[in-house]
């Protein structure tokens, strides 16, 4: 190869060995692309989403021709110059996890007769499992997403799963979605789901462009995002009415417990950093003074004679 000829890596690569092949390329005098694409059997036939990434040069060099092969729609190419390094492939994996959330979500309230002869055992890729690591190692609550996750690992768990539902249907625990049917104002249902699952799909948006905000503040990709609308009322009442009647819907529990957590001012952790200072001296800090405080609580215990179980 010449100096700087472009290679093109669309293979949704994960995004830091994007970044070292950029590095080991350049200084070759070479160009690199990374590519995210999105594709599947529409985009092969009406064209991609593409997200090019790394060289801003090399995508200049090939923008007309990765214009002609993406997607067309009313706003144009569905192709956009995301950023440097590696960051349409990070983008990429977060959007997997995402899609996983979304899918988890909208799984919980479809029905019909093809869906319900599809065995309940759901596939992965990598990319979910990124998507969580990297939301741990950045500190970013992306609850839909995990739960997501964790429905994956236990559907995998047919055979245990059958035999549990019998079990405990030998012992006596009993299906209330018969009796539910009885009591329930169906047009207001139905209203109440198209609402959930959009709110819902909103907080499972909200924490997937968080994790994308931290990781750009991070990596300096300057990111670009707009803003998120809100709505919930009836949201609650369709996950009371699905936990009432036993009903699994735990990616639309997650986004509303999301929700519920980062609206709150203040919340119950305080007695969980307490806890931690007790198991061992990792401090917590007080509202009214901004320091650093320990209390030595089994002492504390044995002089009010509570014992340390009533601290626990």
């Amino acid at each position: 190869m010449e100096p700087d000829d472009c290679i093109i890596d669309g293979g949704n690569e994960w995004y830091e060995n994007t970044e070292r092949r950029i590095q080991e390329v350049s200084n070759k005098g070479l160009l690199y692309l990374g590519m995210g694409i999105f594709d599947g059997e529409e985009g092969a036939r009406y064209g991609p989403s593409l997200m090019p990434n790394g060289s801003h040069q090399a995508y200049s060099n090939i923008k007309d021709i990765l214009e002609k092969v993406a997607a067309q729609v009313k706003d144009g190419p569905c192709v956009t110059y995301i950023g440097d390094g590696g960051s349409c492939n990070f983008v990429k994996m977060v959007h997997n996890g995402i899609e996983d959330g979304d899918m988890q979500v909208k799984d919980q309230l479809g029905d019909g007769y093809l869906v319900d002869t599809i065995l309940d055992k759901t596939g992965m890729k990598e990319t979910e499992k990124g998507t969580v690591q990297q939301a741990t190692e950045l500190s970013v609550a992306a609850l839909t997403i995990l739960t997501s996750l964790d429905c994956r690992y236990l559907s995998g768990l047919k055979k245990e799963r059958e035999n549990a539902a019998g079990v405990l249907k030998e012992a006596g625990l009993k299906e209330e979605i018969t009796n539910l049917a009885q009591r329930i104002d169906k047009k207001r249902l139905i209203d109440d789901v198209r609402q959930a699952l959009y709110a819902s799909k909103i907080c499972s948006y909200a924490q997937w462009m968080n994790l994308l905000r931290t990781k750009s503040v991070e990596k300096g990709w300057n990111f670009n995002f707009g803003e998120l609308a809100r709505i919930w009322k009836a949201w609650r009442r369709v996950v009371g009415l699905v936990i009432s009647a036993g009903i699994s819907t735990p990616g639309m529990c997650a986004s509303l417990a999301y929700f519920d957590t980062y609206r709150r001012a203040r919340l119950p952790t305080n007695l969980v950093q307490a806890q931690r200072d007790l198991f061992g001296p990792h401090t917590y800090e007080r509202i009214d003074c901004p320091r650093s405080f320990h209390m030595e609580w089994t002492k504390l215990a044995r002089k009010s004679n509570a014992g340390v179980g009533a601290l626990n």
